[in-house]
């Protein structure tokens, strides 16, 4: 299913292959990838440099295409009870560090930290 998703929002064949592993089951990804239908949520990528710290290089809402989810393009354009018919909460971002930087960011570097 996250290689599905991650060819939904344009990430090429060769970074799918570098994150090949994550379709196999393990406790925490498991878990999300069973919720990911029920909800729109967003997918958020980063750089991460030696430093540890990640910038933000792409933010993208995933829909869940579900017209009681207030969040997606398919909700309700009628009036009905949204507050108490309608899912008034996104799931929990899921963050992918797409690239890696073997230097420290450049706060680090201004600041001599690393």
């Amino acid at each position: 299913m996250l290689k599905t998703v991650l060819k939904e929002i344009g990430i090429s064949a060769s970074k799918i292959q570098r994150f090949a592993h994550l379709s196999q089951p393990f406790p925490c990804t498991s878990l999300k990838l069973t919720l990911l239908h029920n909800m729109c949520y967003n997918i958020i990528q980063y750089v991460e440099y030696a430093c540890s710290h990640r910038f933000v290089t792409r933010r993208q809402k995933v829909d869940c295409n579900d017209k009681k989810c207030r969040f997606s393009n398919m909700h309700n354009a009628e009036e009905h009870n949204c507050i108490n018919t309608c899912l008034q909460s996104m799931m929990a971002a899921q963050g992918l560090v797409m690239d890696t930087d073997n230097n420290s960011c450049s706060g680090c570097l201004t600041n001599g930290t690393h």
